[in-house]
């Protein structure tokens, strides 16, 4: 795949997550950073102090832009991220990739005939933690974990999203990439909703080889908890992880190498990135989930 030099780049949603994307990429070399886009026409001034042209509508970017970063709410991926990839821009999607399956393969697709690179923002993928769990979990091939990922229950909402498809499709998605795709009937062990929307669910997954890993994914939480608890049955300890704990001094953050990921796999290069294709086994993951948590009592309030 030819690219050009430097990479021109566009920003699609200026909030929380666009603003760290932003930054983020302007630390990749060969990387130039020449457009935002946000619905909010007061977000211009974000453009304006670094000279960079703004649009209100993503459509905007095609022709503009070799590489766009789509950090919009969940629910406004597909119609942001399609006239894109169709137009043949790379596109990095914040996750979930979509709220549906169905979407998913849309957007695969639609990559895949235009020939754009399609990827997805699992930066679990590239924290530290992780990799350090990951070898964890290939040097025991026997056991069992625990994956905790909880968050406050002050954190404003509405959520465009419930607590699988934004919360727990961090987990699911580097699980899947390390042992594979799990077999046998999920098990549903605790969830609950609130506003017709789940809030909390704990379940447990059997990946091949019988590992057997639960996962808790919540928005009950007094205080953000992000941990993998290993368990070693062979010699009897357990290990904990801390999700949470600081890049080492010096070191990109998860962002940082997650834009440089995406760079060289569009060079064609060796990349741990979670490309569009990786979606779909997640994201039918966690519809299953999500339907399974529907087909038992949930307690809603």
């Amino acid at each position: 795949m030819t690219t050009p030099s430097p990479l021109r780049l566009g920003i699609v949603g200026l909030g929380k997550m666009g603003q760290l994307h932003a930054s983020a990429w302007q630390r990749i070399p060969g990387v130039q950073l020449t457009a935002m886009v946000d619905l909010d026409p007061h977000k211009a001034t974000l453009a304006q102090r670094q000279s960079l042209a703004f649009f209100e509508q993503s459509q905007a970017l095609a022709g503009k832009v070799d590489i766009a970063v789509i950090a919009t709410p969940s629910d406004a991926h597909l119609a942001t991220a399609l006239p894109l990839l169709a137009a043949g821009v790379h596109c990095l999607v914040e996750k979930p990739l979509a709220l549906d399956l169905a979407s998913c393969n849309a957007l695969v697709s639609c990559a895949q005939q235009h020939n754009a690179l399609l990827a997805v923002g699992q930066s679990e993928r590239f924290n530290p933690a992780i990799r350090k769990v990951r070898s964890e979990l290939a040097r025991q091939p026997r056991g069992r974990a625990e994956v905790v990922r909880m968050v406050s229950r002050t954190m404003p909402g509405p959520f465009d999203a419930d607590v699988v498809q934004d919360l727990m499709v961090h987990d699911l998605d580097w699980l899947i990439d390390v042992l594979g795709k799990p077999h046998r009937q999920i098990r549903i062990l605790e969830q609950r909703m609130q506003a017709d929307q789940l809030c909390h669910v704990h379940c447990e997954l059997t990946f091949p080889g019988d590992r057997r890993v639960q996962l808790t994914a919540s928005r009950e939480s007094a205080y953000q908890r992000r941990q993998v608890i290993l368990h070693d049955e062979h010699r009897g300890e357990v290990h904990t992880v801390d999700l949470n704990a600081a890049v080492a001094p010096g070191q990109p953050d998860a962002l940082t190498r997650q834009a440089h990921d995406f760079v060289q796999a569009l060079l064609g290069k060796a990349s741990t990135i979670a490309l569009g294709h990786s979606a779909l086994d997640v994201m039918s993951l966690s519809e299953n989930i999500r339907q399974q948590c529907m087909a038992v009592d949930t307690l809603i309030y």
